[in-house]
């Protein structure tokens, strides 16, 4: 499993039932779609994974980051995972 922007997918994915409906092609078959998806998946770089970080003495040891009083399972400002790490 790899981890992808599924929005860019999505987007890229629309633009190609809109060039086939400007092509003169009312809509785009099943099979058309499902390999056009397929095929943009597979480009797609894997994205960066969730950096785990833990607060210590109230600041992110990430990014150096002081939370608000309140512990939460993801840093605000880098979005390190927090959890069960207080």
């Amino acid at each position: 499993m790899r981890a992808i922007d599924a929005d860019k997918v999505k987007a890229e994915s629309r633009e190609h039932c809109k060039t086939c409906i400007l092509n003169g092609t009312k809509r785009c078959d099943k099979t058309c779609v499902i390999n056009l998806i397929c095929d943009r998946l597979d480009l797609q770089p894997t994205i960066e994974e969730r950096k785990q970080g833990k607060w210590i003495f109230s600041r992110c040891d990430k990014c150096g980051a002081y939370h608000d009083g309140k512990y939460r399972n993801y840093c605000p400002n880098c979005g390190a995972d927090m959890r069960g790490n207080k």
